[in-house]
């Protein structure tokens, strides 16, 4: 989400990493992406959740850890079928992909750092009956935990919904459309 807006609107950004580059693709999308991206209002450590993550590699030291490398392959999946649903235009198919993504997330990732992941906010707004009802899909940004959450939602009616129930539950948000 964050090279989504550092693109600039209308623009969707894919980083793809290798051991010697960073590279950036711009990603053409054929329907009309309403996001709307909240701050949760509540803090995360993202050095301690890096650390904890970034300790699972190379080599796994316990089955906890292996359930990181699981997640990494499953990831790369995720993002290939994300970027056709993108191209192609399905948003139902990328707001299926954003739910996949978290549910990976929570059940490979979170367990590597509990104090951080387990993200109570990010949990509740995710579950937030008006959000389901609103929103197509949501899930946690960059390193997770309860800092920032991104809903893709159907159109700019239900992009504003979702957005006054984030700053009604205490959250700063701004819809986006791409």
């Amino acid at each position: 989400m964050d090279q989504c807006v550092a693109m600039g609107p209308n623009a969707i950004g894919l980083m793809e990493f290798d051991l010697q580059q960073c590279k950036l693709r711009v990603i053409p999308n054929k329907a009309s992406l309403h996001f709307v991206v909240a701050d949760l209002c509540r803090g995360k450590d993202t050095v301690t959740i890096l650390r904890e993550l970034n300790a699972c590699f190379p080599h796994p030291k316990d089955d906890t850890q292996k359930l990181m490398h699981e997640y990494v392959n499953l990831n790369a999946e995720v993002v290939a079928k994300t970027v056709r649903a993108i191209e192609d235009g399905e948003v139902g198919k990328l707001a299926a992909m954003i739910e996949e993504a978290q549910e990976n997330f929570d059940r490979l990732v979170q367990p590597n750092c509990p104090s951080e992941l387990t993200a109570p906010r990010l949990r509740y707004i995710r579950e937030h009956p008006l959000v389901r009802q609103h929103g197509l899909a949501s899930k946690g940004i960059g390193s997770q935990g309860d800092g920032s959450i991104q809903i893709l939602c159907e159109n700019a009616e239900k992009q504003q919904q979702v957005c006054m129930l984030c700053c009604y539950c205490c959250c700063r948000c701004s819809p986006r459309a791409l």
